[in-house]
């Protein structure tokens, strides 16, 4: 979804680069410019778009909504300020401004004192250090989402020793 000033321009530079990127991350074969949509088409993945003009949180904004096999679903946002700043402001239902760039935690917990505090901790033990850390929650003793960028690269036992904080529910790590 095109929102705010974006919604009124030409989009298939902005669909071929994210048909490209993904494409990229879960194919075998070379992925360029030229052969993404037709790679796209023959993996039965579909595409839609849709304007929204009267969008005003931001001036332009982009959301991505995608879709698995299996019914779930990840809704991402983004903006561009001062035309060369890109921020992540969405995860599904939790709001950020985000440095898009590096290798990320994201660490998904019920909205309770001491999680952040458990989690910056045992990240110090093992050594990580946290570059940035952003927060949000859905709403107050509900469920909360960090994006957690580190300097040092996140293995499996570190995710599974993440997930074991009191009321951690989830660890993922990401690079982007």
């Amino acid at each position: 979804s095109y929102r705010g000033d974006i919604a009124e321009i030409d989009h298939s530079l902005i669909q071929l680069g994210l048909i490209k990127g993904y494409l990229g991350e879960v194919v075998d074969e070379y992925v360029s410019f030229v052969n993404a949509k037709s790679i796209f088409e023959k993996k039965g993945i579909d595409i839609t778009e849709a304007q929204d003009p009267s969008f005003s949180s931001y001036r332009s904004a982009l959301k991505i909504w995608i879709h698995g096999a299996n019914g779930q679903t990840l809704t991402l946002g983004g903006t561009l300020f001062d035309d060369k700043h890109p921020r992540l402001t969405l995860v599904n239902d939790y709001f950020f401004e985000a440095v898009p760039e590096g290798q990320f935690l994201v660490v998904e917990n019920e909205d309770r004192k001491g999680v952040v505090g458990a989690v910056g901790t045992y990240l110090a033990s093992a050594d990580i250090n946290i570059d940035s850390f952003e927060l949000s929650r859905n709403k107050q003793g509900g469920k909360a989402l960090s994006l957690i960028k580190v300097d040092g690269a996140i293995d499996k036992t570190l995710i599974l020793a993440l997930e074991k904080i009191s009321h951690v529910t989830t660890a993922k790590s990401i690079v982007l």
